[in-house]
């Protein structure tokens, strides 16, 4: 599972914005991963338009996700291509913040998001399923890698990102008793009884 990235266009070229934050908080029951993944920006500039990268995984659901500019909040709704132009084209002209996804490329989808102003924060929540590892008789494995595509298809490693903030926030269920957990990231792990357990890591890279 890799994380898409927010982009804009200037002079034909692509820049990429700046991750403010992560937040990631779910269960985990046994193998199956149930999650709430938060990404943000804050931008300095009026921008006609944002673009949100993220590649195709088939080995993840995603099956809710929202945008939000300030304190509006865009909820995903599905429409035909031609609707969809002509919808965000409409709000667009009056002025409006309109949201559509249209494909990129083979692999890459993209969302656009127009008429984002300066000093806002702007943000999109996708929840998504997904199965972790037996890595061997005794042991779950569960990947979330701290990394996102750019719009060039090069990868951006989040974890040594200047000033952004990561928070997870993880309920982990088992059938067999939980003997331990580790977690290669700053964390603490609050043990519920021997099935069950909470799972908060934190990481600000403040500059």
């Amino acid at each position: 599972m890799v994380f898409g990235s927010f982009c804009y266009k200037e002079y034909h070229c692509y820049h990429t914005l700046q991750l403010k934050s992560i937040r990631i908080t779910g269960i985990q029951k046994g193998f199956i991963q149930s999650l709430e993944i938060y990404q943000s920006i804050e931008t300095k500039q009026d921008l006609n338009e944002v673009s949100y990268l993220f590649p195709t995984d088939n080995k993840i659901c995603i099956y809710s996700m929202q945008f939000q500019v300030g304190d509006e909040i865009i909820p995903a709704e599905l429409r035909s291509i031609t609707q969809a132009k002509e919808i965000y084209d409409e709000a667009l002209k009056e002025g409006k913040t309109a949201v559509m996804t249209e494909p990129k490329a083979s692999g890459i989808n993209s969302i656009v998001i127009g008429n984002v102003p300066k000093g806002k924060i702007v943000s999109i929540l996708f929840k998504c399923s997904f199965t972790s590892i037996l890595d061997n008789q005794k042991t779950i494995l569960t990947k979330i890698p701290l990394e996102s595509y750019d719009h060039y298809g090069d990868l951006i490693e989040l974890y040594n990102t200047p000033s952004l903030e990561i928070d997870i926030d993880l309920t982990i269920s088992h059938l067999s008793k939980i003997s331990d957990v580790n977690v290669n990231f700053n964390y603490e792990y609050n043990k519920i009884d021997d099935y069950n357990g909470k799972l908060i890591g934190k990481c600000s890279n403040i500059t």
